[in-house]
């Protein structure tokens, strides 16, 4: 995710000059020309300072909010689309950072062989579900899933929030179509037709995809996704970060998951080799195992064909984006319309290759001279702050010691890092979408595993 904010934070910086330009000619640095003089701020502040320009903006109807962030954002955005389409017209090297940025920029806006290809990229992953036959099986496809779609539970290497010297894994709970567990068991109207709805969504999308008796499929789905709900941590709850870092041996979690088959679980996520895992939610994994024996294969089969249906729409024919963007856009954020092509193919790269990107974009926009500009006046607050806590006389020597070896630690990251990611390995074509989607997928995996064992 960091990466997707780069270049929006280099255009911060890049935009410094003006904006003090523009605060020096309008001398307090404020545009008057938003302020409702019908509010007192001493009553509202923020409505008297920026009331005009709420009741006259009309948000665009591609985004379900604005701000200057969002102005900023579209500012970079073009910035990007330039270096994305010469990258496309560059006729690079293959496996060059040009290459891979151009080509999957290709395969996103090939809408004719997208289109042409329809259903059909999902047909391998159609044949690796229906090959579920019992609980062995199901547990390969679950490590599988964690990768390509999603499943009930989700592990991701990260830093050791108790050890930020090592990684370790996680396991989440996961699963849910609709953004939240409160959606499947609050009862109030708006809940009870955005489940509706979403039965609705799920229907036309299985339909599309070919499946049969889409009422019971629907209902089997929306049954399995409600028993996880029901299971699961609030927002609250997971937002306690001492109650969501359970340290649990791999022997500990394998008795918590009698009944899913663990060595091969294990083997096919890669984990062979870890001791520990931090389980997020404990009564979620117990709870969990509950139901890998009370749902039956036929219903988690059903299941998983929706889970890769729908994390898959985006990447597929017009009609699946449709139905995608008018569920979750449209119905649960209330965005109209849906971005132009150009834009979010802009957004999957970025998203993608956002180091790549960003590369290309600090060597046309920011120049290391800027760079340089800006650490040394960070370096310059750095040291008015150790001068500060030197002489500060109400802090104990011993708190001051600790806040200026704080202080000692502090690393600036500044525009772009000093040595870029490579992606030597990872193989993208322009004319496979959804192939280039389960490379980077597969290829993200591993990067993220190979992560354990480092510091």
């Amino acid at each position: 995710m960091k990466n997707i904010n780069l270049c929006c934070f280099l255009l911060i910086l890049l935009s410094t000059p003006y904006t003090l330009a523009s605060a020096a000619s309008t001398k307090s640095g404020i545009d008057q020309s938003f302020i409702d003089t019908s509010v007192r701020p001493q009553d509202d502040f923020f409505r008297y300072v920026n009331g005009k320009w709420l009741k006259e903006f009309v948000i665009p109807a591609d985004k379900s909010n604005y701000g200057s962030f969002t102005k900023l954002i579209d500012e970079s955005e073009k910035h990007i689309h330039t270096i994305i389409r010469d990258a496309q017209q560059a006729k690079a090297e293959m496996g060059s950072d040009k290459q891979r940025i151009g080509d999957l920029f290709q395969s996103f806006m090939d809408n004719k062989t997208i289109e042409k290809k329809g259903i059909t990229p999902l047909k391998n992953e159609f044949a690796r579900i229906d090959a579920i036959q019992d609980l062995k099986t199901l547990s390969a496809y679950i490590a599988h899933a964690q990768i390509l779609t999603t499943a009930p539970f989700n592990i991701y290497v990260q830093v050791d929030e108790k050890n930020p010297n090592q990684y370790i894994t996680y396991l989440y709970q996961a699963g849910l179509g609709l953004p939240d567990r409160e959606y499947y068991l609050q009862q109030d109207q708006k809940s009870l037709d955005i489940k509706e709805a979403y039965l609705t969504h799920i229907e036309k999308m299985l339909t599309l995809a070919g499946v049969t008796h889409v009422k019971t499929a629907s209902a089997r789905i929306f049954a399995i996704e409600s028993a996880l709900a029901k299971i699961q941590w609030s927002k609250e709850q997971r937002r306690d970060s001492i109650k969501t870092y359970n340290l649990t041996s791999t022997k500990a979690l394998q008795k918590q998951l009698s009944n899913l088959d663990w060595e091969t679980w294990v083997n096919a996520s890669g984990l062979n080799n870890i001791k520990h895992i931090v389980v997020s939610v404990p009564s979620y994994v117990i709870a969990l195992n509950g139901l890998f024996q009370s749902i039956g294969i036929d219903d988690w089969k059903i299941y998983f064909r929706w889970k890769l249906i729908s994390t898959a729409a985006p990447y597929l024919s017009s009609a699946f984006v449709k139905e995608n963007f008018a569920f979750y856009q449209t119905i649960l954020a209330g965005v109209p319309e849906n971005q132009p092509r150009w834009k979010r193919g802009v957004l999957l790269v970025n998203y993608t290759f956002g180091e790549l990107v960003g590369k290309i974009y600090v060597e046309k926009h920011f120049s290391e001279d800027a760079k340089k500009y800006m650490q040394d006046m960070v370096e310059n607050l750095r040291q008015a702050y150790q001068k500060s806590m030197h002489e500060l006389t109400w802090m104990t020597p011993k708190t001051k010691n600790k806040a200026l070896q704080k202080l000692a630690k502090f690393t600036p990251k500044i525009g772009y890092p000093d040595k870029f990611r490579d992606y030597a390995g990872l193989a993208i074509t322009k004319d496979d979408l959804y192939g280039n989607i389960v490379a980077i997928s597969q290829y993200e995996s591993k990067y993220n595993l190979d992560k354990l064992g480092k510091k």
